[in-house]
C-alpha cells in the first residue's frame, strides 16, 4: 500500500481557524508550555541552591520530575506539528504491519515516569497485528495513555486490551476517574475541544489537540475511535484499526 496524504486539506476541504477557535488554542498552549517550563526552573533552582545539604535521594526526586516534564514539552510540541501538517494536508500515512503489543507496550514503558503509581494492564494479544502507520499509532497510544494518566484517579490501574471485531481489531483503554470529571465523551474528539472542558480547576487543561489527533490517525488508518462513560467513574475509549492481511 503506497503512503498517502491526511488530513481535510488533502481532500480539497481546507478551512481556516477562526479566531475563537484559535484563541482557545493559543490559550491552552500557553498554560500547557507554562506549567512544565516553570517546574524545570523551579525544581533546577531548588537542586543548584541546596548545595550540599540536598540529599541524593531529593535530587533523584528532583531530576525525575524535570524529566517527566521535560517529555511533556516534547510531547506537545509533536503532536503541534502533526496537527498541523494533518490540517494543511502534509501529513502523511505510511501502512505497514504492526504489532499492537510491542507499539503499544513501548509506549506503556517509555510513559512510566508519568504513571506516578498507577498500574497499566497490559491484556492485548500476541496476534493483533494490524495495517498501520506505525509512528502514527504510537501516537494514537501515547496520547490515550496520557490522557488516562492525567484524568484518572490517583493508584487506580489502567487497562488495555484488544479484541478482533471483524475485519478490525479493537483496542480498548479502560480507566478510572472521579465522579466529579466533566468530559462528555461525544464531544472530546471536536477540534479545540479539551477533555475537562467546563472545569476549570482541573489540571492540566489540555490543548484541545491531542484527542483530535487520536481520531484524525484512526481515520486515516480506515478505522475510527469512539468513548463511553458506562459509569460515573468509569471512562472507556475504544479504536478500531483494519488487521494486517
Amino acid at each position: 500500500m503506497k503512503k498517502k496524504r491526511i488530513g481535510a486539506a488533502s481532500k480539497g476541504k481546507r478551512r481556516l481557524i477562526d479566531a475563537q477557535e484559535l484563541d482557545r488554542w493559543m490559550t491552552g498552549i500557553s498554560h500547557e508550555f507554562r506549567t512544565p517550563l516553570n517546574s524545570i526552573l523551579t525544581l533546577s533552582d531548588l537542586i543548584l541552591a541546596g548545595g550540599e545539604e540536598t540529599t541524593r535521594s531529593e535530587i533523584n526526586e528532583f531530576m525525575t520530575m524535570i524529566h517527566a516534564d521535560g517529555l511533556r514539552i516534547l510531547r506537545l510540541l509533536e503532536k503541534m506539528i502533526l496537527s498541523i501538517d494533518i490540517e494543511s494536508g502534509n501529513a502523511f500515512f505510511d501502512p505497514k504491519p504492526v504489532s499492537l503489543a510491542e507499539v503499544f507496550g513501548q509506549v506503556v514503558e517509555s510513559m512510566s515516569s508519568l504513571a506516578n503509581g498507577r498500574e497499566v494492564k497490559m491484556g492485548i494479544g500476541k496476534n493483533a497485528v494490524v495495517m498501520a502507520d506505525e509512528a502514527k499509532l504510537r501516537t494514537l497510544a501515547s496520547e490515550l495513555l496520557e490522557n488516562a494518566f492525567f484524568h484518572g484517579t490517583p493508584g487506580a490501574p489502567i487497562s488495555i486490551s484488544s479484541r478482533t471485531a471483524g475485519n478490525k481489531i479493537e483496542i480498548c483503554l479502560a480507566n478510572t476517574v472521579s465522579a466529579e470529571y466533566k468530559a462528555d465523551p461525544g464531544k472530546v474528539f471536536g477540534k479545540f475541544i479539551q477533555g475537562n472542558e467546563g472545569d476549570l480547576t482541573a489540571k492540566p487543561p489540555g490543548i484541545g489537540v491531542g484527542l483530535t489527533l487520536c481520531r484524525e490517525i484512526c481515520e486515516a488508518m480506515g478505522g475510527g475511535i469512539v468513548c463511553a462513560r458506562p459509569t460515573k467513574t468509569k471512562w472507556v475509549a475504544k479504536a478500531s484499526i483494519p488487521k494486517a492481511g
